[in-house]
């Protein structure tokens, strides 16, 4: 029997990479290293989604006579989890196999309209599935793709969560912004859910450093970075992600593990074996 994880991929920011990063891992962990991964996405941009659905258009699309390409009918997707027309879901109408070892729970742009009936029911309706269809019994790792705000759905991941892991992009206010998160988390856990989630600490894996580039103005901010994360006791990753055009031009469709770029490989594979160890170590805390 698994003893999966549940790790929410967080930064009140838009633009570091967090999105590329849940996606290229979880991908990366399902096909080279044949881990179960399922992969939700609580975005209601959806990036992470269409990412996916561009991986694997025959699990997604398809296509009229004329050959122009159109999403499937009655597709699996987050929105019927908190469909109010709907009394409880099956798991066919919630996930969404990619491969055999690499599910999805879809995004989608209705779920912008959550927000207007949330309350502690639907907040906790994600936790609710993830115990009720022992997924961390089948999968590996959930990696929760969150939105770069404080909302209704960092709440309804969070309180799923097990961890949370930061992709913190290296500016001017990279510190300010690590630290507004880590202390919404605490507050979150010590007061704001501290009923729901009942003593649960919900740890950080870890921050990497993303968009990363060789000079000296670059080195003075991950340094910054490396500093908060000394004085705040959270771990920072050895491998930093650098800055590169064709993963933020590239199409949505390409991985990392698609490219033929060797350094990158070595990277999300060093950041992959890293992440695992950390988790370990947390889960023996």
């Amino acid at each position: 029997m698994k003893q999966g994880k549940v790790i929410s991929f967080l930064n009140m920011k838009g633009g570091v990479g967090k999105t590329t990063l849940c996606k290229d891992l979880a991908f990366y962990y399902a096909n080279n290293l044949g881990k179960d991964i399922l992969v939700v996405d609580i975005d209601p941009q959806s990036n992470c989604t269409q990412s996916f659905y561009e991986k694997f258009p025959t699990k997604a699309f398809d296509r009229d006579a004329e050959g122009n390409q159109t999403l499937k009918a009655n597709i699996p997707s987050i929105h019927n989890l908190y469909d109010s027309s709907v009394v409880f879901p099956n798991e066919s109408d919630v996930i969404l196999e990619l491969t055999d070892n690499l599910h999805i729970i879809p995004g989608d742009l209705k779920t912008l309209f959550m927000e207007r009936n949330n309350n502690s029911t639907n907040e906790q309706k994600l936790a609710f599935v993830i115990n009720k269809w022992k997924l961390k019994e089948r999968y590996d790792f959930i990696f929760i793709d969150c939105p770069p705000t404080y909302s209704f759905y960092t709440t309804a991941a969070l309180l799923g969560s097990d961890y949370y892991f930061i992709p913190s992009k290296p500016d001017l206010y990279s510190v300010l912004g690590l630290n507004m998160l880590t202390n919404v988390v605490d507050k979150f856990v010590e007061v704001d859910q501290a009923l729901a989630l009942n003593g649960r600490i919900i740890k950080c894996v870890g921050i990497v450093v993303t968009m990363s580039s060789e000079s000296p103005g670059m080195y003075k901010r991950i340094e910054d970075i490396r500093e908060f994360a000394q004085s705040k006791s959270i771990h920072i990753f050895e491998k930093t992600i650098p800055y590169y055009e064709k993963l933020l031009t590239g199409k949505m469709d390409t991985f990392i593990a698609d490219r033929d770029d060797i350094k990158l490989e070595e990277i999300i594979s060093s950041i992959a074996t890293e992440f695992i160890e950390r988790v370990e170590i947390l889960n023996e805390q």
